[in-house]
């Protein structure tokens, strides 16, 4: 209680005790006052007397507080209109709306950066934005691909297309190599040359040109890779059923034992020459076989070996057909007869097919000769290639007028596919698949001479 107040109380109930008696004026002096009072009175401080009248002046209120209320003591910051963490900011932090709906009213009610998000703002017929609100009121919220985005690298489906980071998202633009990549972003592989090698035989365009085993490649292939070999045999003493030798062939080239006569290509283009014994009639059969060995390219090798043929077809009375792709049966048979016409082929296996002439050979007969590769589906082309780039030849020649085994030409070929002097004749297959017909000329018998070559078409 304050200590004027308490002396003033003291000194009317003094006054009052002492009532109208006379007594001694108070000194005016302050300090003998104050002296007196001091004396007369209980300490200021002193609990009072009579708690349980409700006297407001009791000890507890009576106390002063201790703390400044200037000074700020920081705590969370909540929604109250005060500065709680002594920040100088009142309510800050979205603290007074953190629990509010979003309203369609225009404003951030929930305090989350977002206008009217999943408030009811909808408007029948309005085009639907990306706010996770339901804008065209048709139950949906966002539909129509309204948020997507354009595909960047990030693991999602950012243009909603049901693709993850397509179209070069993720790609960092390089120099384009050969890999099958696009390494340089453009939505192209391989591009501007970079897979350009040199021409091969494979029926691709190795070297970017436009243009597919150019420059003979397979048909200089196949002259060094392959040899071609001719048999023949007197009364039948060849094999009747396909078989990889023919009397010492391959393994001796030429062979020529008892009436069983047979020469192989040397992997260069040049002729392989044989001759016959006596009168060739209907007991004599004439044979041919394809091999081709491994020249830095296995697999090339076996495809032409398993792929390629030689077929010849034989007439008596001159009737064989004039052209086409087929004489008799062959193909797709391999060998056979029809009729007059019979045939033979390499057969795709390196081994001699055995065809057996009618009656007695000589000018009035026919022998007609293809090169034919079939197509494959696993490598496309290049059946085309190989067949249109290699030209097999035959030559026949009377009285022992032909070249020796391992010549170069016979009479005007391989400079012409056709050259037909009286007695030295030879025919050529002009890469095209189709069966040539080389005529014969007088009778057939022990000077005469047969030869095969098979090279690249110039």
């Amino acid at each position: 209680m304050h200590r004027s107040l308490v002396s003033t109380l003291a000194l009317a109930s003094t006054l009052a005790v002492l009532g109208c008696a006379d007594v001694e004026p108070i000194a005016t002096d302050d300090a003998a006052l104050d002296a007196a009072l001091d004396a007369a009175l209980p300490p200021i401080d002193a609990p009072d007397a009579r708690p349980d009248l409700g006297d407001p002046f009791d000890a507890a209120a009576d106390v002063e507080p201790d703390t400044d209320p200037g000074v700020c003591v920081p705590s969370e910051e909540i929604c109250n209109q005060r500065d709680d963490d002594c920040d100088t900011s009142v309510d800050e932090g979205a603290v007074c709306c953190r629990q509010n709906p979003e309203l369609c009213n225009g404003a951030d009610d929930d305090c989350d950066g977002q206008i009217d998000e999943g408030a009811d703002c909808c408007e029948p017929g309005a085009v639907e934005i990306c706010d996770e609100s339901d804008n065209d009121c048709d139950g949906e919220i966002d539909e129509g691909d309204v948020c997507c985005l354009p595909e960047i690298c990030n693991d999602a489906d950012d243009d909603c297309d049901g693709n993850i980071d397509e179209g070069n998202a993720c790609c960092t633009p390089a120099d384009e190599i050969c890999d099958g990549l696009d390494q340089d972003c453009d939505g192209s592989v391989d591009e501007g040359g970079v897979c350009c090698s040199p021409e091969i035989c494979n029926g691709v365009d190795d070297d970017c040109d436009d243009a597919v085993d150019e420059e003979r490649v397979c048909g200089l292939f196949v002259q060094d890779a392959c040899r071609l070999f001719i048999g023949w045999a007197d009364s039948v003493r060849g094999p009747t059923v396909p078989s990889p030798v023919w009397g010492g062939c391959p393994a001796q080239n030429p062979y020529r034992v008892n009436r069983v006569h047979c020469a192989g290509t040397n992997y260069d283009g040049h002729f392989a020459v044989i001759d016959s014994d006596g009168d060739v009639d209907e007991n004599d059969q004439f044979a041919f076989s394809l091999t081709c060995r491994d020249t830095g390219d296995a697999a090339l090798s076996q495809w032409v070996q398993s792929n390629c043929a030689l077929y010849m077809g034989y007439a008596d009375n001159n009737l064989a057909p004039a052209g086409g792709d087929s004489f008799a049966n062959c193909p797709p048979q391999l060998s056979g007869q029809l009729g007059q016409l019979s045939c033979t082929s390499t057969g795709y296996d390196g081994n001699f097919r055995a065809l057996r002439t009618r009656g007695d050979v000589d000018d009035n007969d026919d022998f007609s000769f293809a090169w034919q590769c079939r197509e494959d589906p696993a490598r496309p082309g290049l059946a085309r290639s190989i067949q249109g780039q290699v030209e097999v030849f035959f030559g026949w020649a009377d009285r022992n007028l032909g070249p020796a085994h391992g010549a170069a030409a016979w009479g005007g070929c391989p400079a012409s596919s056709r050259s037909y002097a009286t007695d030295v004749r030879c025919i050529g297959t002009l890469g095209d698949g189709a069966f040539h017909k080389i005529d014969l000329n007088g009778d057939v018998n022990e000077d005469d001479e047969y030869g095969v070559a098979i090279r690249a078409r110039p």
